[in-house]
Protein backbone atom coordinates (compact mmCIF):
# COMPACT_ATOMS: atom_id res chain seq x y z
CA UNK A 1 0.00 0.00 0.00
CA UNK A 2 2.78 2.42 0.90
CA UNK A 3 4.56 1.65 -2.38
CA UNK A 4 1.34 2.22 -4.35
CA UNK A 5 0.76 5.62 -2.75
CA UNK A 6 4.35 6.76 -3.33
CA UNK A 7 4.42 5.44 -6.91
CA UNK A 8 1.16 7.17 -7.83
CA UNK A 9 2.42 10.38 -6.29
CA UNK A 10 5.71 10.20 -8.19
CA UNK A 11 3.96 9.60 -11.53
CA UNK A 12 1.51 12.45 -10.99
CA UNK A 13 4.30 14.80 -9.96
CA UNK A 14 6.36 13.97 -13.06
CA UNK A 15 3.35 14.57 -15.30
CA UNK A 16 2.53 17.84 -13.59
CA UNK A 17 6.11 19.05 -13.79
CA UNK A 18 6.42 18.30 -17.51
CA UNK A 19 7.06 21.42 -19.59
CA UNK A 20 3.89 23.48 -19.39
CA UNK A 21 2.82 27.01 -18.72
CA UNK A 22 -0.17 28.44 -16.97
CA UNK A 23 -3.13 28.82 -19.31
CA UNK A 24 -5.14 30.72 -16.69
CA UNK A 25 -4.22 33.43 -14.20
CA UNK A 26 -3.75 32.55 -10.54
CA UNK A 27 -7.03 32.44 -8.62
CA UNK A 28 -7.13 33.38 -4.95
CA UNK A 29 -9.85 32.48 -2.50
CA UNK A 30 -10.60 33.24 1.14
CA UNK A 31 -13.22 31.70 3.41
CA UNK A 32 -14.26 30.82 6.93
CA UNK A 33 -16.16 28.12 8.78
CA UNK A 34 -17.58 29.15 12.16
CA UNK A 35 -19.89 27.22 14.50
CA UNK A 36 -21.09 28.04 18.00
CA UNK A 37 -23.57 26.63 20.48
CA UNK A 38 -24.86 27.57 23.92
CA UNK A 39 -27.34 25.96 26.28
CA UNK A 40 -28.06 24.38 29.63
CA UNK A 41 -26.20 21.19 30.60
CA UNK A 42 -27.29 18.94 33.49
CA UNK A 43 -25.14 15.96 34.57
CA UNK A 44 -25.72 13.19 37.10
CA UNK A 45 -23.05 10.98 38.66
CA UNK A 46 -20.06 13.26 38.22
CA UNK A 47 -17.53 13.76 41.00
CA UNK A 48 -17.25 17.40 40.04
CA UNK A 49 -19.69 19.24 37.85
CA UNK A 50 -20.12 22.52 36.02
CA UNK A 51 -23.85 22.11 35.45
CA UNK A 52 -25.76 25.07 34.14
CA UNK A 53 -24.99 27.35 31.22
CA UNK A 54 -22.32 26.09 28.82
CA UNK A 55 -21.05 27.27 25.46
CA UNK A 56 -18.74 25.86 22.81
CA UNK A 57 -17.42 27.21 19.53
CA UNK A 58 -14.88 26.61 16.81
CA UNK A 59 -13.66 28.71 13.92
CA UNK A 60 -11.36 28.23 10.99
CA UNK A 61 -10.10 30.60 8.30
CA UNK A 62 -8.64 29.37 5.05
CA UNK A 63 -6.75 30.76 2.07
CA UNK A 64 -6.36 28.95 -1.23
CA UNK A 65 -4.78 29.61 -4.59
CA UNK A 66 -4.88 27.64 -7.86
CA UNK A 67 -3.93 27.82 -11.50
CA UNK A 68 -4.52 25.66 -14.59
CA UNK A 69 -1.66 24.69 -16.91
CA UNK A 70 -2.07 24.25 -20.64
CA UNK A 71 -1.59 20.48 -20.23
CA UNK A 72 -4.81 20.33 -18.19
CA UNK A 73 -3.09 19.91 -14.81
CA UNK A 74 -4.38 22.08 -11.98
CA UNK A 75 -1.97 23.16 -9.26
CA UNK A 76 -3.40 24.44 -6.00
CA UNK A 77 -2.40 25.44 -2.48
CA UNK A 78 -4.45 25.65 0.70
CA UNK A 79 -3.63 26.90 4.19
CA UNK A 80 -6.08 27.11 7.07
CA UNK A 81 -5.87 28.78 10.47
CA UNK A 82 -7.55 27.07 13.40
CA UNK A 83 -8.65 29.90 15.69
CA UNK A 84 -9.59 27.73 18.66
CA UNK A 85 -7.03 24.99 19.27
CA UNK A 86 -7.13 22.99 22.51
CA UNK A 87 -5.59 25.06 25.28
CA UNK A 88 -3.92 22.04 26.86
CA UNK A 89 -2.08 21.23 23.65
CA UNK A 90 -1.45 24.66 22.18
CA UNK A 91 -1.47 27.42 24.80
CA UNK A 92 -1.73 30.17 22.19
CA UNK A 93 -5.13 28.70 21.22
CA UNK A 94 -4.88 29.37 17.50
CA UNK A 95 -2.53 27.54 15.13
CA UNK A 96 -1.99 26.74 11.49
CA UNK A 97 -4.06 23.70 10.57
CA UNK A 98 -3.88 22.28 7.04
CA UNK A 99 -1.08 23.44 4.74
CA UNK A 100 -0.70 21.46 1.53
CA UNK A 101 -0.18 21.54 -2.22
CA UNK A 102 -2.61 19.72 -4.53
CA UNK A 103 -2.16 18.41 -8.07
CA UNK A 104 -5.35 17.55 -9.93
CA UNK A 105 -5.84 16.10 -13.39
CA UNK A 106 -6.87 13.05 -15.42
CA UNK A 107 -4.83 10.89 -13.01
CA UNK A 108 -6.93 11.96 -10.02
CA UNK A 109 -5.70 14.06 -7.14
CA UNK A 110 -2.45 14.18 -5.15
CA UNK A 111 -2.04 16.15 -1.93
CA UNK A 112 1.39 16.82 -0.39
CA UNK A 113 1.74 18.41 3.03
CA UNK A 114 -0.21 18.76 6.25
CA UNK A 115 -3.61 17.40 5.36
CA UNK A 116 -6.14 14.95 6.80
CA UNK A 117 -5.66 11.33 5.85
CA UNK A 118 -7.99 9.09 3.87
CA UNK A 119 -9.58 7.83 7.08
CA UNK A 120 -11.03 11.29 7.58
CA UNK A 121 -11.41 12.52 4.00
CA UNK A 122 -13.28 9.51 2.63
CA UNK A 123 -15.38 8.34 5.59
CA UNK A 124 -19.15 8.77 5.46
CA UNK A 125 -20.72 10.24 8.59
CA UNK A 126 -24.11 9.36 10.02
CA UNK A 127 -26.82 11.84 8.95
CA UNK A 128 -27.44 14.48 11.62
CA UNK A 129 -29.59 17.61 11.61
CA UNK A 130 -27.04 19.63 13.58
CA UNK A 131 -23.60 21.12 13.00
CA UNK A 132 -22.71 19.52 16.32
CA UNK A 133 -22.83 15.96 14.95
CA UNK A 134 -21.29 13.97 17.78
CA UNK A 135 -20.22 11.17 15.47
CA UNK A 136 -18.06 13.70 13.65
CA UNK A 137 -17.03 16.42 16.01
CA UNK A 138 -16.81 16.37 19.81
CA UNK A 139 -15.52 19.93 19.87
CA UNK A 140 -19.10 21.24 20.04
CA UNK A 141 -20.33 19.28 23.04
CA UNK A 142 -21.83 21.03 26.06
CA UNK A 143 -22.21 17.73 27.96
CA UNK A 144 -18.81 16.08 27.41
CA UNK A 145 -20.00 12.79 28.85
CA UNK A 146 -19.90 10.22 26.04
CA UNK A 147 -17.32 11.92 23.77
CA UNK A 148 -17.94 9.41 20.98
CA UNK A 149 -15.65 10.12 18.04
CA UNK A 150 -15.49 7.56 15.28
CA UNK A 151 -13.24 9.11 12.68
CA UNK A 152 -10.77 6.29 12.38
CA UNK A 153 -7.61 8.30 11.73
CA UNK A 154 -4.89 9.01 14.29
CA UNK A 155 -2.66 11.11 12.05
CA UNK A 156 -4.66 14.33 12.05
CA UNK A 157 -3.69 16.98 9.54
CA UNK A 158 0.02 16.23 9.74
CA UNK A 159 2.53 15.91 6.91
CA UNK A 160 1.66 13.07 4.57
CA UNK A 161 1.12 11.96 0.98
CA UNK A 162 -2.50 11.52 -0.14
CA UNK A 163 -3.71 10.07 -3.44
CA UNK A 164 -7.30 9.81 -4.74
CA UNK A 165 -8.23 8.28 -8.08
CA UNK A 166 -10.68 9.89 -10.49
CA UNK A 167 -14.29 8.94 -9.78
CA UNK A 168 -15.32 6.22 -12.24
CA UNK A 169 -18.94 5.01 -12.41
CA UNK A 170 -19.48 6.56 -9.00
CA UNK A 171 -16.50 4.80 -7.35
CA UNK A 172 -13.33 6.36 -6.00
CA UNK A 173 -10.28 4.83 -4.30
CA UNK A 174 -7.86 6.65 -2.02
CA UNK A 175 -4.77 6.01 0.08
CA UNK A 176 -2.48 8.07 2.31
CA UNK A 177 0.85 7.50 4.04
CA UNK A 178 2.51 9.32 6.91
CA UNK A 179 6.15 8.74 7.85
CA UNK A 180 6.08 10.31 11.33
CA UNK A 181 3.46 12.40 13.07
CA UNK A 182 4.82 15.92 13.57
CA UNK A 183 3.16 19.31 13.65
CA UNK A 184 4.45 22.78 14.39
CA UNK A 185 7.96 21.34 14.20
CA UNK A 186 7.55 18.75 16.95
CA UNK A 187 5.50 15.63 17.71
CA UNK A 188 2.17 16.40 19.36
CA UNK A 189 -0.45 14.50 21.31
CA UNK A 190 -3.85 16.13 21.02
CA UNK A 191 -6.94 14.49 22.50
CA UNK A 192 -9.79 16.84 21.63
CA UNK A 193 -8.19 19.32 19.25
CA UNK A 194 -9.00 19.68 15.56
CA UNK A 195 -5.98 17.64 14.52
CA UNK A 196 -6.31 14.76 17.00
CA UNK A 197 -2.74 13.93 16.06
CA UNK A 198 -0.79 11.47 18.22
CA UNK A 199 2.89 11.63 18.97
CA UNK A 200 3.29 7.85 18.65
CA UNK A 201 1.83 7.56 15.14
CA UNK A 202 4.45 6.71 12.54
CA UNK A 203 4.42 4.85 9.22
CA UNK A 204 0.63 5.24 9.19
CA UNK A 205 -1.23 3.77 6.23
CA UNK A 206 -4.83 4.63 5.38
CA UNK A 207 -6.94 3.33 2.50
CA UNK A 208 -10.51 3.95 1.40
CA UNK A 209 -13.20 3.21 -1.16
CA UNK A 210 -16.40 5.18 -1.61
CA UNK A 211 -19.37 5.39 -3.94
CA UNK A 212 -21.88 8.11 -4.73
CA UNK A 213 -24.69 7.83 -7.23
CA UNK A 214 -28.41 7.47 -7.91
CA UNK A 215 -30.62 4.51 -8.60
CA UNK A 216 -33.82 5.92 -10.04
CA UNK A 217 -34.86 8.68 -7.69
CA UNK A 218 -32.91 7.24 -4.75
CA UNK A 219 -29.48 8.63 -3.87
CA UNK A 220 -26.91 6.23 -2.45
CA UNK A 221 -23.62 7.00 -0.73
CA UNK A 222 -21.31 4.41 0.80
CA UNK A 223 -17.73 4.35 2.08
CA UNK A 224 -15.19 2.04 3.69
CA UNK A 225 -11.83 3.04 5.17
CA UNK A 226 -8.95 1.20 6.87
CA UNK A 227 -6.24 2.48 9.21
CA UNK A 228 -3.05 1.12 10.80
CA UNK A 229 0.26 2.51 12.01
CA UNK A 230 3.50 1.40 13.70
CA UNK A 231 3.29 2.96 17.14
CA UNK A 232 6.64 3.85 18.67
CA UNK A 233 5.46 4.19 22.29
CA UNK A 234 6.91 1.84 24.88
CA UNK A 235 4.63 -1.17 25.29
CA UNK A 236 1.93 0.18 22.97
CA UNK A 237 0.60 -2.25 20.38
CA UNK A 238 -0.02 -1.07 16.84
CA UNK A 239 -3.60 0.17 16.33
CA UNK A 240 -5.72 -1.14 13.48
CA UNK A 241 -9.33 -0.72 12.43
CA UNK A 242 -11.93 -0.06 9.77
CA UNK A 243 -14.88 2.27 9.25
CA UNK A 244 -18.04 1.61 7.19
CA UNK A 245 -20.76 4.10 6.33
CA UNK A 246 -23.91 4.24 4.19
CA UNK A 247 -26.64 6.82 3.51
CA UNK A 248 -29.80 6.59 1.38
CA UNK A 249 -31.88 9.59 0.34
CA UNK A 250 -35.36 9.98 -1.18
CA UNK A 251 -37.76 12.95 -1.40
CA UNK A 252 -36.05 14.97 1.31
CA UNK A 253 -35.50 12.00 3.64
CA UNK A 254 -32.01 10.70 4.43
CA UNK A 255 -31.29 7.63 6.54
CA UNK A 256 -27.88 6.17 7.22
CA UNK A 257 -25.41 4.76 9.66
CA UNK A 258 -21.77 4.15 10.44
CA UNK A 259 -19.79 1.31 12.01
CA UNK A 260 -16.23 1.59 13.35
CA UNK A 261 -14.22 -1.26 14.83
CA UNK A 262 -10.66 -1.06 16.06
CA UNK A 263 -8.04 -2.65 18.25
CA UNK A 264 -5.61 -0.87 20.60
CA UNK A 265 -7.72 2.31 20.37
CA UNK A 266 -10.84 3.40 22.26
CA UNK A 267 -14.19 5.04 21.48
CA UNK A 268 -12.62 8.52 21.42
CA UNK A 269 -10.04 7.41 18.83
CA UNK A 270 -7.20 7.53 21.34
CA UNK A 271 -4.46 4.97 21.81
CA UNK A 272 -5.48 2.40 24.41
CA UNK A 273 -3.33 -0.70 24.62
CA UNK A 274 -5.12 -4.06 24.40
CA UNK A 275 -8.50 -2.34 24.05
CA UNK A 276 -11.02 -3.42 21.44
CA UNK A 277 -13.65 -0.86 20.51
CA UNK A 278 -16.88 -0.93 18.53
CA UNK A 279 -18.81 2.20 17.62
CA UNK A 280 -22.04 2.28 15.65
CA UNK A 281 -24.41 5.11 14.89
CA UNK A 282 -27.62 5.72 12.96
CA UNK A 283 -29.48 8.84 11.93
CA UNK A 284 -32.57 10.07 10.10
CA UNK A 285 -33.16 13.56 8.72
CA UNK A 286 -35.90 15.26 6.69
CA UNK A 287 -35.40 18.47 4.74
CA UNK A 288 -38.17 20.69 3.38
CA UNK A 289 -37.26 24.08 1.96
CA UNK A 290 -35.04 25.93 4.44
CA UNK A 291 -35.86 23.50 7.28
CA UNK A 292 -33.97 20.37 8.30
CA UNK A 293 -34.98 18.20 11.24
CA UNK A 294 -34.01 14.78 12.50
CA UNK A 295 -32.26 12.72 15.11
CA UNK A 296 -29.26 10.45 15.56
CA UNK A 297 -27.93 7.87 18.00
CA UNK A 298 -24.41 6.61 18.68
CA UNK A 299 -23.13 3.78 20.85
CA UNK A 300 -19.51 3.17 21.74
CA UNK A 301 -18.22 0.11 23.60
CA UNK A 302 -14.63 -0.37 24.78
CA UNK A 303 -13.38 -3.71 26.06
CA UNK A 304 -10.11 -2.89 27.86
CA UNK A 305 -7.70 -5.51 29.13
CA UNK A 306 -8.50 -6.32 32.77
CA UNK A 307 -12.04 -4.92 32.66
CA UNK A 308 -14.97 -7.02 33.84
CA UNK A 309 -17.06 -6.13 30.81
CA UNK A 310 -17.54 -3.48 28.15
CA UNK A 311 -17.42 0.20 29.01
CA UNK A 312 -20.47 1.67 27.25
CA UNK A 313 -21.08 5.18 25.97
CA UNK A 314 -24.37 6.33 24.42
CA UNK A 315 -25.46 9.61 22.87
CA UNK A 316 -28.82 10.78 21.51
CA UNK A 317 -29.41 13.98 19.52
CA UNK A 318 -32.59 15.62 18.22
CA UNK A 319 -32.45 18.85 16.28
CA UNK A 320 -34.13 21.38 14.04
CA UNK A 321 -32.12 23.63 11.70
CA UNK A 322 -33.20 26.64 9.67
CA UNK A 323 -31.06 27.77 6.70
CA UNK A 324 -30.99 31.57 6.67
CA UNK A 325 -29.09 31.24 3.37
CA UNK A 326 -26.90 28.47 1.90
CA UNK A 327 -24.01 29.32 4.24
CA UNK A 328 -25.76 30.41 7.44
CA UNK A 329 -27.84 28.31 9.84
CA UNK A 330 -29.52 28.59 13.22
CA UNK A 331 -30.91 25.61 15.11
CA UNK A 332 -32.30 24.17 18.31
CA UNK A 333 -31.10 20.85 19.73
CA UNK A 334 -31.49 18.36 22.58
CA UNK A 335 -28.80 15.91 23.64
CA UNK A 336 -28.74 13.01 26.10
CA UNK A 337 -25.52 11.15 26.93
CA UNK A 338 -24.79 8.19 29.17
CA UNK A 339 -21.48 6.62 30.20
CA UNK A 340 -21.49 3.23 31.93
CA UNK A 341 -18.02 2.31 33.23
CA UNK A 342 -16.73 -1.07 34.22
CA UNK A 343 -18.49 -1.99 37.52
CA UNK A 344 -15.18 -3.12 39.05
CA UNK A 345 -13.81 0.38 38.58
CA UNK A 346 -11.01 -0.61 36.23
CA UNK A 347 -11.83 2.10 33.70
CA UNK A 348 -13.27 5.58 34.19
CA UNK A 349 -15.71 6.98 31.63
CA UNK A 350 -14.77 9.83 29.31
CA UNK A 351 -13.77 12.92 31.20
CA UNK A 352 -11.03 11.32 33.31
CA UNK A 353 -10.98 12.43 36.94
CA UNK A 354 -14.24 14.33 36.52
CA UNK A 355 -16.16 11.08 37.02
CA UNK A 356 -15.91 8.43 39.72
CA UNK A 357 -14.65 4.96 38.88
CA UNK A 358 -17.48 2.45 38.70
CA UNK A 359 -20.20 5.11 38.60
CA UNK A 360 -22.69 5.70 35.80
CA UNK A 361 -22.80 9.22 34.42
CA UNK A 362 -25.62 10.71 32.38
CA UNK A 363 -26.62 14.16 31.25
CA UNK A 364 -29.10 16.22 29.26
CA UNK A 365 -28.63 19.46 27.37
CA UNK A 366 -30.87 21.85 25.47
CA UNK A 367 -28.96 24.25 23.26
CA UNK A 368 -29.06 26.74 20.42
CA UNK A 369 -26.47 26.53 17.69
CA UNK A 370 -25.40 28.71 14.79
CA UNK A 371 -23.21 28.08 11.77
CA UNK A 372 -21.58 30.29 9.15
CA UNK A 373 -19.59 29.15 6.14
CA UNK A 374 -18.38 31.18 3.19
Amino acid sequence: MRGLVLAATAIATVIACAPARAAAPLKLGFGANVAAMAGNADRRGAVSSDDGFASRSNAELWLKASTMFDNGIQLGFLSSLDLEGAASAIPSRGHIDEVYVELKGFFGKVQLGRQDGIGEQMRLATPSPLNRAYTDDIRLDVLEVANIYNKLSLTGDNGKVVYLTPRIAGFQVGASYLVENTKLGAPVHVTTDFARGHSGARQATEAGLNYTGKIGGVSLDAAATYYTDNHNGAGQRDPEGYDLGVAVGLDGWTVGGNLTQGSNINHATLYSNNTKTTIWSAGLTYGNGPWLLGGAYAHGADNPAGANNDVDYQSYVLGLIYFLNPGATVGLGWQHDRATPDPLGVVAPAGGSTFALGRDVNGNAVFVETGLKF
